[in-house]
């Protein structure tokens, strides 16, 4: 009964979010600059002489994560919803050279190491499937990443991701990230977990859950 209760609520939150939008009168001023800054797969998944991840890790622990690519508390969780022939579909666009949708990513600072690095606001769960697969996660035509002919491993290690850079302007609200990130997942199935992230900074009950969640025990 509860989970009826949260997932009414919040489709009623959405809505009333979209009516706000769409009844409001004027043009909107500008609130967000992009750029596309394309990358191969090989940049993307590049490793050190001790196997660690150099740029993105979907493994790797949220709270702890210094890496220039980073997934945020408001993204689900790597590739655990996809199924094994969804991922091998995934890698078969690669090898077949098709457009992959690109990967949105936005602008963040590190103060805790003086670092510029950049939340992947969409295409997470894209590229940690792909990055399981470089790893060995699962099977492509019956073979491991490891066990591809080294022209195969080029291949898909040269495969070029558009990433989309975005930023907000200085009179854009605070929770203008989260906005994009809802208008980016309009017409997929999101979760109640997936929404409630996503409002963190929208809602105060919502923003001290998760900063409570973020505290070492």
């Amino acid at each position: 009964m509860a989970s009826n209760r949260v997932r009414s609520g919040s489709v009623s939150s959405e809505d009333e979010h979209m009516e706000n939008i769409i009844c409001d009168k004027g043009i909107p001023d500008i609130m967000m600059t992009s750029y596309t800054d394309p990358k191969t797969l090989g940049t993307l998944f590049e490793e050190n002489d001790k196997g660690e991840s150099l740029f993105f890790d979907s493994d790797s622990n949220r709270i702890d994560n210094k890496l220039n690519y980073r997934i945020p508390f408001r993204q689900r969780y790597g590739s655990s919803k996809w199924k094994l022939p969804e991922k091998q579909l995934l890698v078969d666009t690669v090898f077949k050279s098709f457009p992959l949708q690109g990967i949105v990513v936005s602008t963040q600072y590190d103060k805790d190491i003086n670092m510029q690095y950049y939340d992947i606001e969409d295409g997470a769960s894209r590229l940690s499937v792909l990055q399981s697969y470089k790893k060995d996660g699962f099977k492509y035509k019956g073979k491991m990443y490891s066990e591809l002919e080294r022209r195969h491993q080029n291949r898909f290690d040269q495969y070029i991701v558009p990433i989309t850079n975005i930023s907000s302007l200085s009179n854009a609200p605070e929770n203008i990230i989260d906005d994009a990130f809802y208008r980016l997942n309009l017409g997929r199935p999101l979760t109640d977990s997936d929404r409630y992230w996503s409002m963190q900074n929208a809602s105060p009950l919502v923003s001290c859950v998760i900063k409570i969640m973020k505290e070492p025990f």
